[in-house]
């Protein structure tokens, strides 16, 4: 029978949580920034929940290897393009934090859709067509009859 001992589970379990605490402080050289849809301003430096942003491209310049974004829980509508690179050593990390847990936001989805806002008035005329098709189905047009043309209609 083998006999474990717990001090070496237990050495493994705190060097695993102190990795952990290291990431979440940031490690030495690493810089942290922080993005919320709901708090975040582009006027702030980024550095903390506190002066968080707000867009995502305000991340294009300032990330560098080593550094660490944090984005809150919210949809964001804009993209990155990171001007510098990460090395292997040294990745440039864009987490999502749907748990609020770094960024303070309450708990969400975190949504990067990279594109603007619809505006729904370009479907009125479809909208209107469709409702037009659907009231004549329900009045029993044969919708596969051609209509008349102008001059079939005038040679009568």
């Amino acid at each position: 029978m083998t006999r474990w001992s717990w001090r070496p589970i237990l050495g493994a379990c705190l060097l695993s949580m102190a990795s952990l605490g290291a990431a979440d402080q940031g490690l030495a050289g690493q810089r942290l920034f922080y993005l919320r849809q709901t708090l975040g301003d582009d006027g702030n430096d980024g550095r903390s929940p506190a002066t968080a942003w707000r867009s995502l491209s305000k991340l294009d310049k300032a990330l560098e290897a080593g550094d660490t974004a944090y984005v809150g829980p919210g949809l964001y509508r804009d993209a990155v393009f990171l001007r510098n690179s990460g090395t292997e050593e040294a990745p440039i990390r864009i987490l999502g934090d749907p748990s609020g847990r770094h960024t303070g936001d309450p708990p969400g989805v975190v949504l990067i859709a990279g594109a603007d806002p619809v505006d729904e008035s370009v479907f009125d005329e479809a909208l209107e067509l469709a409702r037009e098709l659907v009231r004549s189905i329900r009045q029993g047009e044969d919708l596969l009859a051609t209509p008349p043309t102008a001059s079939a209609s005038t040679s009568d």
